[in-house]
């Protein structure tokens, strides 16, 4: 994966952008020969306008807004997105990022690396992906000041893109790191899923 600024790619003429972007991109693994001019240029006019662009079997790549620079992403044309199967108890090793752990009966505190789900209304199967356009998760009313403030930190289609989404058969569960959504109730001496993000 490599992330460009836009501002400074436009601060230099179009073939030094050109030569740039060329450089980076067949460093990426997916890459087995010089990209031609017109890949190249498809890449380029990204700089000029927000979208997204695939190079078939090479290069996936897209320009937006990630932590409020305008910025160019351009990643292996076979960078994980999942969806990966999580089995309870189990984990899930998601490559470059970390591993999700599922485990049953334990319970976390408060924080955005762990999610507690109370196991009868667990709809499986729950699988761990990347966040893609449409996705929605169910918060209630007086949680919307923390929604406000997760979007802040992920502003953008560009930086949404990178965000962990943990669903089951039913709803969003948990965009990891960013926000929660509201558990059913569950019988109250029933177990519970802890979902455990660590970041490597």
């Amino acid at each position: 994966l490599v992330l460009l600024d836009v501002s400074i790619l436009e601060r230099y003429h179009s073939g030094i952008r050109r030569r740039v972007i060329r450089q980076v991109a067949e460093q990426l693994r997916t890459v087995d020969r010089a990209l031609s001019y017109a890949e190249t240029d498809r890449l380029a006019a990204l700089i000029d306008r927000h979208g997204h662009t695939v190079l078939r079997g090479r290069v996936d790549a897209w320009s937006g807004i990630v932590h409020g620079d305008e910025t160019l992403w351009i990643e292996a044309a076979d960078a994980w997105r999942g969806p990966d199967l999580v089995e309870v108890p189990g984990e899930v090793h998601i490559p470059n990022r970390g591993i999700l752990r599922a485990t049953v009966g334990e319970i976390s505190g408060p924080g955005s690396e762990s999610l507690n789900w109370p196991k009868a209304v667990l709809n499986p199967p729950v699988v761990v992906r990347r966040w893609q356009p449409g996705d929605r998760i169910a918060i209630s009313r007086d949680r919307i000041p923390e929604l406000i403030a997760a979007q802040a930190r992920k502003v953008g289609a560009g930086d949404a893109r990178g965000v962990l989404v943990v669903e089951d058969g039913h709803e969003i569960l948990w965009a990891v790191g960013v926000v929660k959504a509201e558990p059913p109730p569950g019988p109250a001496d029933g177990p519970t899923v802890k979902l455990q993000w660590e970041t490597r």
